[in-house]
């Protein structure tokens, strides 16, 4: 990100995000660690309303001039109904604002309105063992490793680790007061 830049999270509308989503989503470079199961079923999720879904904007300028465009999208899915448990996924949607830090920021906006808005206990992330740049900034944040589903994904022909990763609410607030 260039310092100028804020990353901004607000509700996904359908009306007016659905087609960049889809696109996205249909992207095979965007997605190259999702399963084909969670690129079909976010759409679904999205369509019949079941999770929190945000579109990440960037802002980009100077004052009087700043331009905002929207470069990805961030999910709370598969919430408990009892509020312990949601999962998180994040999708940056051009491959040009990759690793400049625009996903680390939008997932401490997601975690923040996970434990504070939705009052849920816990986060849990899934994360393709191959995905380096999402298993550190997951550590970076303090997440904690909790195990690994061996060959749980068949993409491509190939068998893919997914590492599964998770957070208290505790520990969140705990990391944001030091």
């Amino acid at each position: 990100m260039e310092p100028d830049d804020k990353v901004t999270l607000r509700p996904l509308i359908k009306s007016v995000d659905m087609l960049l989503v889809q696109r996205w989503l249909g992207d095979d470079k965007a997605t190259e660690y999702f399963s084909p199961y969670l690129r079909r079923n976010w759409l679904e999720e999205i369509e019949q309303d079941k999770g929190v879904h945000f579109i990440i904007d960037l802002k980009s300028g100077i004052p009087k001039m700043v331009k905002v465009f929207p470069v990805g999208l961030c999910t709370i899915r598969e919430i408990m109904d009892d509020g312990s448990d949601g999962t998180l996924v994040i999708l940056i949607g051009n491959h040009v604002h990759r690793r400049k830090g625009i996903g680390t920021e939008a997932i401490k906006q997601l975690i923040d309105y996970a434990f504070n808005n939705l009052g849920l206990h816990r986060v849990t992330s899934y994360i393709f063992h191959e995905n380096y740049p999402s298993l550190r900034m997951h550590e970076k944040l303090g997440f904690r490793f909790e195990g690994r589903m061996l060959e749980k994904i068949l993409k491509n022909g190939e068998r893919h680790n997914i590492i599964i990763v998770s957070m208290l609410a505790k520990e969140w607030r705990n990391s944001r007061s030091i």
